[in-house]
């Protein structure tokens, strides 16, 4: 009867192992599906005029314009958010392909740019599964000691990336915390060239 009785407990202890196991792979694939939100309330269809007027409309200023690899790019300043410096909104033709936010103080410390992007990665986390490490290096360049550290999170139309560098010679420091919302576009093959020029 002990026997009977502790097998019934294993059986017990197995489902409910098993059910947790279940529910935590269904919980972790959810994450992982949950599409990569642009901020501002912006999204991928936002076309030029609709952008210059959100940015008119927040009392914002583009601080520069240029064209870099085949892209516009508009450099926008004046955020009211604790050490946002600056968002560069880049266009392929009329249509929004990348977001970058800029992330940079002269006050702040080494250690200080650390925690936030410590704060940053963990909610990414949360909110988008495990990142992909991109880079993690220092060391020196000439006389220039330089830190490089990236993070990915990936997604089926697009993907977020987390970089922080920073260049120190003293007394000199410059440091920069970016976040870049990017399109991921379709690698053409050789077939669908193929079936684009008939």
């Amino acid at each position: 009867m002990q026997i009977a009785m502790s097998w019934r407990m294993m059986t017990k202890l197995c489902a409910i192992l098993l059910a947790s196991l279940l529910f935590h792979a269904t919980t972790l694939r959810a994450v992982e599906d949950e599409p990569i939100a642009l901020p501002f309330g912006l999204s991928w269809v936002a076309s030029h005029a609709q952008i210059e007027q959100l940015i008119k409309n927040a009392n914002l200023h583009v601080s520069q314009k240029q064209n870099i690899e085949g892209r516009e790019t508009w450099t926008v300043e004046g955020f009211d958010q604790p050490a946002l410096s600056a968002v560069v909104f880049y266009f392929l033709g009329d249509d929004l392909d990348e977001l970058e936010l800029q992330y940079r103080d002269p006050k702040w410390s080494l250690n200080k740019f650390g925690e936030f992007m410590a704060q940053v990665k963990q909610e990414l986390d949360l909110k988008y599964g495990r990142a992909e490490v991109l880079a993690h290096s220092r060391g020196p360049e000439k006389d220039v000691s330089q830190t490089v550290v990236g993070y990915r999170w990936q997604h089926p139309a697009q993907c977020l990336d987390l970089i922080f560098y920073s260049a120190e010679r003293d007394p000199l420091a410059f440091r920069l915390l970016s976040m870049h919302y990017k399109v991921q576009h379709q690698p053409v093959t050789v077939a669908d060239s193929g079936r684009t020029n008939r």
